[in-house]
């Protein structure tokens, strides 16, 4: 914008339109608090802007760091000064990282840092810049989504970070977390005669003593070219730069060699007119030169002639920038501060002299609490320290007060509990926040084959349904227990025995039924008494001889039937006579039956009817007789013979 300032549009999801807001905007809307723009680029989800005092500002995601902030700040909807970042002279955002050139020719890069797109030798994600190891003086930077490109004065180009395609020029597919040289790019430069004169990288000769050497120049093609370096007379001389002052400043130099900052003295050939360029930081100005041969303005001219020393005194600048402060999260406040003039609330922005630190204090509402400051110097508390150095913005987050519903299962069952407002979903997440003064249903569902028991800790109650009014942490108790059903038996038959079960519970006699956990398989033992025998069941899911199985998938009843034993008494009838063979307890009547089974115990008189012209002739086989009775005690199989014989043949 001609103001200097910025406006944005589009997606904004992560704040990436830096307007306060994650609200999608399809017209242009200012950044706020943002001015004094020289530069801006954008990246995959955030934006960074270069500022005319040399600083960086960033907005938008910062998942990985790339805003500057750390990653425990996921995004922010309004600008961030990048911490650490001062005469940058540009800045460029990437993907998901971000990285600044500064006047000093290095390459500073922070965020996303998964395959060494940073190029500081790691794979570790920054919050805040690192310096690029091996790209000095770079001409441009451009940053892909996963890596980094840097054009060097040498003409190479240089890049790192992801090179699974081969993305980074150099002939393989291997990530590099430093830079490396893309093939066929750069110019190499020779000294014939190093005793005369050296060349660096850039193509920047030395001299060294009198005398001639030919400096040659090949590209990565094979091309070259040479020419002849004749070093007089006049030999070599150092120029000295200093800088005093209350103020700050760097100073460059052409040809180079000067770079003050980090280099403040260099070797020139005598005659050569060297320029030196100041640049005062933000704050500062350039007030003069001193040992100069000229001077205009910023820069200072020295023919060397021999030795040399120049100052470039730097002071402070009184100048005024904006301090603004925004508020975010779902609570409310008010922002102070000391000296006064912002009260946010009302006045969220105000002006301060270069210099000032100026102390902010974020007082929460009575529902509210104060979570966290971005952007300060130093933060203690709920207190943000600013100095004045450059236009700044800090914001401060208030949320509303939460309080833990914590709910915890018992019993010997199973089942789910989940919420209204949702958070609690038991099963996975057994405790959720929620703000103070929210009411908050919990609804109970048992698994199959269990029953909901009952709750503790609610504040009401009605069936399956908890109501918690969230004043303060809660604790809430939903029970399940284990679904259980009545397995009843019952015996039948004229014999008698007992049951057992496994699991325990049935030991008919005397306990005739017993509750078991849904789904549980019963199984139930038939052991008849002495002279009786087990006879069958029924209402059995499965029968195994006197074995039972019932899965109790429902109320269950089961019948057991014992009878007495019986044994067979068998009466042959023989003789040359005839008759017949009755018996008490009726059973047997020979001729027409003659065997009976009778209860294991029973006493059986048997009776002899000798028929027409036959006679009685005896027993054997019993117990006792008398005349034509015989007694029988049927306590296994028994057989009795009784014999007929013709009267006149006794």
């Amino acid at each position: 914008m001609p103001d200097a300032t910025v406006r944005c549009w589009g997606r904004n999801d992560d704040g990436q339109l830096g307007n306060g807001t994650r609200t999608t905007s399809t017209t242009p809307v200012p950044v706020t608090a943002l001015a004094s723009v020289a530069a801006i680029s954008g990246g995959g989800y955030h934006t960074c802007a270069l500022l005319s005092d040399g600083t960086v500002q960033c907005w938008g995601r910062n998942d990985f760091g790339q805003i500057g902030l750390p990653t425990s700040t996921s995004f922010s909807s309004t600008p961030i000064a990048v911490s650490g970042i001062t005469n940058a002279i540009k800045v460029i955002a990437g993907g998901y990282h971000s990285c600044a050139v500064l006047a000093n020719g290095t390459a500073q890069c922070w965020g996303r840092n998964d395959y060494g797109e940073l190029g500081n030798g790691t794979v570790s994600s920054w919050s805040g810049p690192v310096q690029v190891t091996g790209a000095a003086k770079p001409t441009a930077v451009i940053l892909g989504a996963w890596h980094s490109c840097a054009a060097l004065p040498d003409l190479s180009v240089r890049c790192w970070g992801d090179n699974q395609f081969g993305g980074l020029g150099n002939g393989t597919t291997v990530n590099a977390s430093t830079p490396v040289k893309v093939n066929r790019t750069g110019i190499d430069w020779t000294s014939s005669n190093t005793s005369v004169a050296t060349i660096d990288a850039a193509g920047l000769a030395t001299a060294v003593a009198v005398g001639n050497t030919i400096i040659t120049a090949t590209d990565a093609f094979g091309n070259s070219g040479s020419t002849t370096l004749t070093v007089g007379n006049a030999g070599a001389f150092t120029l000295s730069v200093a800088r005093d002052g209350n103020g700050s400043g760097s100073v460059i130099s052409s040809p180079g060699g000067i770079n003050c900052g980090s280099a403040c003295s260099a070797s020139y050939s005598g005659g050569t007119t060297v320029t030196l360029m100041a640049t005062p930081d933000a704050g500062s100005v350039l007030s003069m030169w001193t040992g100069c041969d000229t001077s205009s303005g910023t820069t200072c001219t020295v023919t060397m002639n021999g030795t040399r020393s120049v100052t470039a005194s730097f002071d402070r600048q009184a100048q005024t920038y904006t301090l603004a402060a925004s508020k975010t999260g779902d609570g409310s406040g008010t922002v102070t501060s000391s000296p006064a003039g912002i009260d946010c609330g009302n006045t969220c922005s105000a002006g301060f002299d270069s210099g000032t630190t100026v102390t902010l204090t974020a007082s929460a509402t009575s529902r509210s609490v104060f979570a966290g400051w971005s952007g300060c110097d130093a933060v203690s508390a709920a207190t943000c320290t600013v100095t004045m150095d450059a236009s700044r913005s800090v914001t401060a987050t208030f949320n509303l007060r939460r309080s833990t519903l914590t709910l915890s299962k018992a019993g010997n069952g199973s089942g789910t509990v989940v919420s209204n407002p949702s958070g609690i979903d038991c099963g996975s997440t057994c405790s959720a926040e929620y703000t103070v003064d929210t009411t908050v249903t919990l609804i109970a569902t048992p698994a199959s084959r269990s029953v909901f028991a009952g709750w503790s800790g609610c504040d009401a109650v009605a069936g399956t349904s908890c109501t918690v009014a969230m004043s303060t942490a809660r604790s809430v108790i939903a029970t399940f227990n284990l679904q259980r059903f009545t397995l009843s038996t019952s015996l039948t038959g004229d014999g008698s025995g007992t049951l057992a079960s496994s699991p325990s519970g049935i030991t008919c006699r005397p306990t005739c039924s017993a509750d078991y956990v849904a789904g549980t398989t019963v199984t139930l033992t038939a052991t008849p008494a002495a002279g009786s025998l087990f006879a069958g069941w029924s209402g059995c899911d499965s029968v195994s001889s006197a074995t039972c199985y019932v899965t109790m998938d429902a109320a269950r009843s089961v019948t057991a039937r014992f009878n007495r034993q019986r044994f067979t008494l068998t009466v042959d009838v023989t003789g040359l006579g005839s008759g017949a063979v009755t018996s008490s307890p009726a059973g047997i009547d020979c001729g027409s039956s003659c065997s009976a089974s009778f209860v294991s115990g029973t006493t059986v008189t048997l009776t002899a009817t000798p028929g027409l012209l036959s006679g009685f002739g005896g027993w054997s086989g019993c117990d006792t007789t008398s005349g034509t009775s015989c007694i029988v005690d049927v306590n296994s199989v028994r057989s009795v013979v009784a014999r007929f014989t013709l009267l006149g043949l006794l």
